[in-house]
């Protein structure tokens, strides 16, 4: 997974629920909702059964957080390029 080499963590670290601060967790959900189009429901259930309001809030907080900041917004400019092999 193209976050976890980013983030340089394990794919069941991102998966994972109940670790606080998990930036890596953070942008899989975030990107994993805008890249694809599933509901935040169906998103929930992948990310360890979590509600989809707690999806809503993590994507909401991403996106407000990476205008303000250069280096988030590249981590995540650079993980979208990678996946799509640009």
């Amino acid at each position: 997974m193209t976050v976890c080499r980013e983030f340089d963590c394990t794919e069941e670290q991102v998966q994972m629920r109940g670790r606080k601060k998990n930036k890596a967790r953070e942008i899989a959900i975030y990107l994993a909702r805008d890249l694809t189009g599933l509901s935040c429901k169906e998103l929930g259930t992948y990310f360890d059964g979590v509600s989809g309001a707690l999806i809503s809030i993590m994507c909401n907080r991403i996106a407000g957080e990476s205008p303000r900041n250069k280096k988030l917004k590249g981590r995540i400019e650079k993980i979208k390029r990678e996946i799509f092999n640009i």
